[in-house]
């Protein structure tokens, strides 16, 4: 029985707070029937996630060398040491002259070797890729000149000292190519023309055996045999002060096969000279 002095207590079902701010209560996934149609919210499932492609590591390579755009030519440079287990003859042909370590001024004389047996152990072809290799290394500034010496001597048809630009260089290369061993061992006339007309400040003399002794002369119909002075003398009276660097280097099988004045030649004009066995692999 209620008291009279206390109103009667309303029912919490039947009187909802008129003050309080109600909030919709958002339904969870969890309240939603995944079947009802009218389900205002779903539950997603995201799709299967490809499957993963484990791309394998990709070194990067150098830039391949193209005719149209020859800076991208990889060079090792001169002062790299060579490989170890590189034999002489290989450093020669992948590095070719030490311009840089012999050179002396900007003018440089190459007289090469093309007798008969510059044919033996392919020498005459190491000696063309020698100096392939010390063209396309030359730095412009530096001129160069090449001969090539048997029984007669062959220049290049310039006639002059060319600048090492990428197209003097290529055409050079071009003419080098041509040339085939023949004859016999005589480098006068390359040396008389060198210091006579080119000039040069550093001079190389390659060849694979003694220098001959004589060469043959035409006069009229006859072929006569005329005696030679020694090379290391037309040299002495050629450049008497030293002031032309020469460097020998001595191309052979054996080094007894080789003039024995590349030696004195190399030391007399301010010069280093070099041995290569050209049978090594």
């Amino acid at each position: 029985m209620t008291s009279a002095s206390q109103p009667p207590r309303a029912s919490n079902r039947l009187a909802p707070s008129i003050n309080r701010s109600v909030e919709p209560r958002v339904p969870s996934v969890r309240d939603v029937s995944p079947t009802s149609p009218t389900q205002p919210l779903v539950e997603v499932t995201p799709p299967p996630s490809p499957e993963r492609v484990v791309q394998p590591l990709v070194r990067p390579q150098p830039p391949t060398p193209t005719a149209t755009n020859p800076l991208l030519t990889e060079t090792q440079p001169e002062t790299a040491e060579p490989e170890e287990n590189q034999t002489p003859l290989e450093v020669f042909r992948t590095r070719g002259f030490e311009a840089t370590a012999e050179g002396k001024g900007d003018d440089y004389v190459f007289i090469i070797d093309k007798s008969k047996s510059m044919s033996d152990d392919r020498r005459l072809i190491a000696a063309k890729e020698a100096l392939a290799r010390t063209l396309e290394k030359l730095e412009p500034n530096k001129r160069f000149y090449i001969f090539f010496f048997s029984d007669d001597t062959v220049g290049m048809k310039e006639g002059r000292l060319l600048e090492a630009t990428s197209a003097n260089v290529e055409h050079t290369q071009r003419w080098v190519s041509r040339m085939s061993p023949e004859g016999f061992t005589d480098p006068r006339d390359a040396l008389v023309e060198s210091f006579g007309k080119l000039k040069p400040s550093t001079i190389w003399l390659l060849s694979d055996g003694k220098f001959s002794p004589f060469k043959r002369v035409k006069r009229g119909n006859r072929t006569q045999m005329v005696g030679l002075p020694p090379v290391y003398k037309v040299i002495q009276k050629l450049n008497p002060t030293g002031a032309v660097r020469i460097n020998t280097i001595g191309f052979a099988d054996s080094e007894q096969d080789v003039d024995d004045s590349l030696k004195a030649i190399a030391k007399e004009n301010d010069g280093t000279y070099r041995f290569i066995k050209s049978n090594e692999r």
